[in-house]
């Protein structure tokens, strides 16, 4: 047990300590903000999952983005809901929709559902302006951050700076 959690530790720092690049930090955040707003039952959130696997986004922060935003999320369905009626009601998009619900992947898409629709536009909406804030963030505050990890004495017995053995010494 105890092996897992150091594992899972080492990995979680080494994602922190910038083994990716901020826009890859960023991309994640925005990836996982998609995953976490969208309906779980929705073929949409499975794309967006595989698209994660797919690519060279930061899986950490993909993660922790889409339980946050997921949290988020439940408490946003009426305001999806209220966008998802407006767009799925609108009478210049009603051709589409039909066209759309009448395609055999439609159903799994469940787009026809207002709280699918709404979260996927805020969504896709707010998809830029989180990773290009989270990607600045990153740039300017990533570097800061790790060092000042490294003040942590378990952050370095973890990360390999240290060895549990000097450690042992250095307390006796």
């Amino acid at each position: 047990m105890f092996l897992f959690i150091y594992k899972t530790l080492k990995i979680l720092i080494s994602a922190i300590r910038g083994s990716d690049s901020p826009k890859q930090i960023g991309f994640g955040i925005a990836v996982g903000m998609m995953i976490g707003l969208l309906p779980k039952d929705s073929a949409f959130a499975m794309m967006f999952g595989l698209f994660v696997f797919a690519t060279s986004v930061n899986l950490l922060a993909t993660t922790l983005s889409a339980i946050t935003f997921a949290l988020i999320g439940s408490l946003c369905d009426p305001l999806f809901h209220q966008v998802g009626l407006f767009v799925l009601t609108h009478e210049n998009l009603e051709a589409t929709w039909v066209w759309l619900y009448q395609q055999p992947f439609s159903a799994w898409t469940r787009f026809n559902n207002t709280v699918v629709m709404g979260s996927l536009l805020v969504g896709l909406f707010l998809m830029f302006p989180i990773y290009y804030y989270s990607t600045g963030f990153f740039e300017a505050n990533g570097a800061r951050f790790s060092r000042s990890l490294t003040r942590f004495w378990l952050f370095r017995v973890i990360a390999g700076k240290k060895k549990l053995a000097e450690l042992a010494g250095a307390e006796s």
